[in-house]
Parts: structure tokens; C-alpha cells; sequence
């Protein structure tokens, strides 16, 4: 046995890519079910269950009852009594993925150093010509002292 038809009515923002020029609208579909006019709204489940319900709106009903799956709105800035009903295609919602962590580099404990190789990185590098030659020396100078 089919289900009947039942005509949903929501209020939503247009987004890129909406035939409908305007910032909120109101729109209407006619589906067998509560998923199918999620679905055709292109909105996350909660979206439907918070904002959307069944509608018995002569116009609404007319609307959507005309070509039924079909997503149908009208500005809500239109303040006239006959509201012009277009056909709209909503781009489906695509939930925000996890953000995929990067890898984390793997634990390398500080060097620890004898004495005698600390002593010898010291002599190694103190004579030498570059500043950072100079700097490695300099560090090994304070782990000798501390």
C-alpha cells in the first residue's frame, strides 16, 4: 500500500548555485516521507526536525502538489497576496568531515651526553670559524657547567 502525499513547508536561506534570487525563502515539496523531504531540501536531519513541518496552505499545498519531489519556493520579502511559486534545486547537504589529524612526529628523548663527550664536542668545535660551530660548543659549555 502507498503512502499518501504530504506537503512540507520550510523557510531557508538561498545559497550559491539557487535559481532563486533573495536572502530567505519559502519552500515547499511533496513527498511520501519526512526523509525524502530532507533529502530534496538538501538540509541535515536535525535542520528538518527543528524548522520543517506539514503544511495545508491552499498555496503551498497547490504548489507542491503540481509536480510532487519537486522543490517549489517564493521570496518571503514578496508581500503580495498571489505568491509566485518556482521550481528551485537544492545542492544536497554534505556534512563536514572530520578533519584528518596529522601524524605526530615521533618521540626522540634529548641526547644525553658523558662527560668526556661533552669535553670533546667543546674542543671539537671552540676553534672553529662558524657562528653556528661557535653556538654548538657554547651549548655544550653549559651542559658541562649544569
Amino acid at each position: 500500500m502507498a503512502r499518501d502525499l504530504k506537503v512540507y513547508r520550510m523557510v531557508l536561506m538561498t545559497r550559491t548555485g539557487d535559481n532563486l534570487p533573495g536572502r530567505q525563502i519559502s519552500a515547499v515539496v511533496a513527498t511520501r516521507t519526512k526523509k525524502e523531504a530532507q533529502e530534496r531540501f538538501g538540509i541535515m536531519t536535525g535542520e528538518m526536525n527543528d524548522y520543517a513541518a506539514t503544511t495545508t496552505n491552499e498555496g503551498d499545498v497547490k504548489a507542491a502538489m503540481s509536480k510532487p519531489g519537486q522543490v517549489f519556493a517564493h521570496r518571503l520579502d514578496d508581500y503580495s497576496d498571489d505568491k509566485t511559486y518556482v521550481e528551485i534545486v537544492r545542492q544536497p547537504h554534505v556534512p563536514i568531515s572530520r578533519r584528518v589529524r596529522k601524524p605526530l612526529a615521533p618521540y626522540v628523548p634529548k641526547p644525553q651526553f658523558t662527560q668526556d663527550e661533552l669535553e670533546l664536542i667543546v674542543s671539537y668545535f671552540e676553534r672553529a670559524n662558524s657562528p653556528e660551530a661557535v653556538a654548538v660548543a657554547e651549548k655544550a659549555k653549559g651542559m658541562l657547567k649544569g
